[in-house]
């Protein structure tokens, strides 16, 4: 019989292991799989797990790291094409003992490979958990991603003992385009934290309040939004939280369109994104790819309908004229109409509100981490 998260809390399991998350970039780096790293490292502790983190350095200039409970291995890095290489990730794998289960987390280039290669060496497995479909950022790297795609990236989903995927739609992806075995792929979705939960009925503010979160890059597509507010933009108040590399283009756009009470508000932590998800009262993620976008279960947790790109990943939450609104990424006019929509109808933006909540109430981090402790018992026969 294969032993659980019960069985650990119980003192029962008759496995000792340890659980080694690798990712490129940990909190307080910025990002949503860098936010899913860090609650699952912190659940697995919570219950009773042997857990640790190896990734970069990256992320410090933006805040101070939080102290864990477990180990956190910031190894030190450098960019190259918006990609962290991490010279010593190798050597603090090689040195891991047999008990260990390595957990990769994909977003990018570089950490595959070397957990490909240590397994290689080592004869140990890996689970391989992908954060959704990734897209090139343009430029020459856009080049080098399809290439690296196909011809790399396949090989470690092949190779990995088990993989994780975040939907069906996402598992589909991985089987066809890196011909993984279905049999290998699991799908776990991501859970809600504790502390995004909200009770108290919605009602839209005089001037209703948008907000989105997110990085400021190509895949989040804020300049639909923009365009989107374009001629409307003094009937809400907007907000964008998070920063990125198309930060210096939005804002320009934003003046350009001459768009009023539009606000980038740069990057907030937790504590600070309960408040904004409290005090808002549309979340609007206008992207062109999407895994299982954390904040999206977030800020239905709080209460708050969406308006949204109708996007894998993002259209496994969010059901069109239920828990919010979805049309088409390329049309800004479509954008437009429903941001006016869904704040016009007070009955259908509170039956929203309360869908939204409803829904992500089946999402926590602990059935997750029971899920992928089935995972590791597996990977580890």
């Amino acid at each position: 019989m294969t032993p659980t998260v019960g069985d650990r809390l119980n003192g029962t399991s008759a496995i000792p292991r340890r659980i080694v998350h690798v990712a490129a970039q940990y909190p307080p780096a910025i990002g949503g799989m860098e936010r899913v790293v860090q609650y699952l490292a912190r659940s697995q502790h919570r219950v009773g797990e042997d857990v640790s983190v190896l990734t970069s350095d990256e992320g410090r200039s933006d805040f101070q790291p939080e102290t864990e409970d477990f180990p956190v291995s910031r190894l030190k890095s450098f960019n190259i094409l918006r990609t962290p290489l991490i010279p010593g990730l190798l050597r603090q794998l090689l040195r891991l003992d047999r008990t260990s289960v390595v957990h990769l987390h994909i977003s990018g280039a570089y950490t595959p490979e070397i957990v490909w290669l240590y397994s290689m060496l080592t004869h140990r497995p890996y689970v391989a958990h992908s954060h959704g479909d990734l897209g090139p950022s343009g430029g020459i790297g856009s080049l080098l991603f399809r290439i690296w795609k196909p011809l790399v990236l396949g090989v470690v989903v092949r190779r990995a003992r088990a993989v994780v995927a975040l939907t069906e739609d996402d598992k589909s992806m991985i089987v066809s385009r890196f011909r993984a075995d279905p049999s290998r792929v699991n799908v776990v979705s991501n859970g809600v934290d504790d502390i995004f939960s909200c009770s108290d009925p919605r009602s839209i503010h005089a001037k209703p309040r948008l907000l989105f979160v997110g990085r400021l890059a190509a895949q989040k597509n804020l300049a639909l939004l923009l365009r989107a507010l374009d001629g409307i933009s003094d009937r809400f108040e907007t907000t964008l939280v998070g920063t990125g590399e198309l930060e210096s283009d939005l804002k320009e756009t934003a003046r350009d369109l001459r768009l009023h009470n539009v606000v980038f508000y740069g990057v907030a932590r937790a504590s600070e994104l309960v408040e904004l998800y409290r005090n808002a009262d549309v979340f609007v993620l206008p992207s062109v790819v999407e895994g299982m976008p954390l904040v999206l279960l977030e800020a239905m947790a709080m209460g708050l309908p969406v308006v949204a790109t109708d996007v894998p990943g993002t259209r496994d939450l969010v059901t069109d004229n239920v828990t919010g609104l979805l049309v088409r990424p390329d049309n800004p006019q479509a954008l437009r109409s429903a941001l006016l929509s869904i704040v016009s109808e007070g009955g259908k933006y509170q039956r929203m509100s309360l869908a939204a909540r409803d829904l992500v109430g089946r999402y926590s981090w602990d059935a997750v981490i029971a899920q992928l402790d089935r995972i590791y018992a597996e990977a580890c026969r």
